[in-house]
């Protein structure tokens, strides 16, 4: 078992970077989802609400400046934002404290998305707390939608028998493992990845986003949510992949050796058993 690829999504909802490495916080990756594109009213937005942010390509520079890249070439850099007022934004329930990041950012995003809008980067020492179901006190998360960490499994999308074009992108994953079986990753608890620990807390139920082609914003067919809801439908909708949380911080890298350290002493109550249609390997 090993870790297939590592990922971070700059701005929540846009595209992301793949990474020979990345540092863990306690929030999850390293620069991952510390900006976020909002509405006038600071509410924040995604592809469930416009596609074409799928096409907005980011990359963190050396510096910690961030760029984005809009399909017709215009781009712009920016440095996070710091002194300024603090605003609160809304992700989901959360309201969250972040800095506004400028009337020349704004209308980048607004002229390319067609709406006026706001650009933020959470404050630094802000403490969102993750979805407290299934988290301890003192758990914290950035803007992502309710925990640290996403991992998924490279012989789970196989076993799901999936049209050629529906790849692994789409289920925005920062940790893509190999070498488990099909849909281990609901039993397992603690997993190791050199010095850094991962409890991995609950199922990941996928919303439309994962039906959007991630390099166009193109939604073609229902897939994979029409396959999930045969195969991985469960009390709260349908589920590929685990929400995690960082216990012991660190750096991992592609290619590490992943170890497990214990696994669920029950078997996942959010997923109903379902017989699936595939062999294990």
């Amino acid at each position: 078992m090993r870790v297939k690829s590592l990922h971070i999504y700059p701005v929540k909802s846009m595209q992301g970077c793949a990474l020979d490495g990345v540092v863990l916080t306690e929030k999850g990756p390293e620069h991952d989802r510390l900006w976020m594109v909002t509405d006038e009213n600071y509410r924040f937005l995604t592809q469930r609400q416009k596609s074409q942010m799928a096409t907005i390509k980011t990359e963190v520079l050396s510096d910690g400046e961030l760029r984005l890249e809009t399909p017709d070439g215009k781009a712009i850099t920016l440095a996070p934002p710091q002194n300024t007022e603090i605003m609160n934004a809304a992700v989901w329930k959360d309201n969250v404290a972040v800095f506004d990041a400028g009337e020349e950012a704004a209308e980048f995003i607004s002229d390319f998305l067609g709406e006026r809008c706001r650009f933020v980067y959470q404050v630094p020492d802000a403490k969102r707390e993750a979805d407290p179901e299934y988290s301890k006190s003192g758990d914290h998360v950035s803007l992502a939608d309710g925990f640290p960490l996403l991992l998924t499994n490279t012989a789970s999308l196989d076993a799901l028998d999936l049209p050629d074009d529906i790849t692994m992108d789409r289920f925005r994953a920062n940790i893509v493992l190999e070498g488990l079986e099909a849909f281990e990753e609901d039993d397992i608890h603690i997993l190791k990845i050199g010095d850094v620990e991962i409890e991995l807390v609950k199922p990941c139920s996928r919303c439309v986003v994962t039906t959007k082609d991630q390099k166009t914003g193109e939604q073609i067919s229902k897939e994979p949510i029409a396959t999930l809801a045969k195969l991985r439908r469960g009390t709260k909708g349908v589920y590929f992949g685990q929400n995690a949380i960082p216990r012991k911080l660190g750096t991992i890298k592609a290619g590490d050796k992943v170890e497990i350290i214990s696994r669920k002493s029950e078997p996942v109550r959010q997923l109903a058993p379902v017989k699936l249609s595939y062999k294990r390997r």
